[in-house]
């Protein structure tokens, strides 16, 4: 409540989930447990009346729809609307295919790399252990195109043709850098 409160002043929406344990999660933070359906329930019960109370609408990120009954909002949580509104423009995106079956985020690409976050969350799926992690961090040059090591003749990089979605602007970004 106390953060809500805290935030109502800068924000209209908090997105909250709830841990998946996959393997590298259960590796890394064995404490972790399943958060049941009923727990699950009652959490997400109070988070909408604190919310509510604050003027946050709060949204998930890949909970299914059990929730809005709540009127906790399901729809994703970096949609067109949120990104138009963010941007103050309107968008013309292809319609895309829910990712995992669940998330219905726009332009869903991963962009990273794994074992590269150097944060050390223990519910994080994207590090398999923090020795590996500070190797890859070793091998980070910032002007390299690659997040990790050198390009050399070994790696194939496919450049993804990007245009603007942006309605009626022509700006095409082909290159990162």
């Amino acid at each position: 409540e106390y953060i809500a409160n805290s935030l109502s002043n800068y924000t209209t929406e908090a997105i909250i989930s709830f841990i998946d344990l996959y393997e590298k999660t259960k590796r890394n933070f064995p404490q972790a447990i399943e958060v049941s359906k009923d727990e699950r329930l009652i959490i997400g019960e109070e988070f909408a009346k604190i919310g509510k109370k604050n003027n946050i609408l709060i949204k998930t990120c890949v909970e299914g729809t059990e929730l809005d009954k709540f009127g906790i909002d399901s729809s994703g949580c970096m949609t067109k609307e949120v990104i138009e509104r963010a941007i103050n423009k309107n968008l013309n995106i292809p319609q895309q295919k829910a990712r995992n079956g669940q998330c219905y985020c726009l332009l869903n690409n991963d962009i990273g790399e794994y074992n590269t976050c150097n944060h050390g969350c223990l519910y994080c799926y994207a590090n398999s252990n923090k020795k590996l992690v500070k190797r890859n961090l070793k091998m980070h040059n910032p002007k390299s195109p690659l997040l990790i090591g050198e390009k050399n003749e070994d790696y194939m990089i496919i450049e993804r043709k990007q245009e603007s979605f942006i309605t009626n602007e022509k700006t095409k970004q082909t290159k990162l850098f």
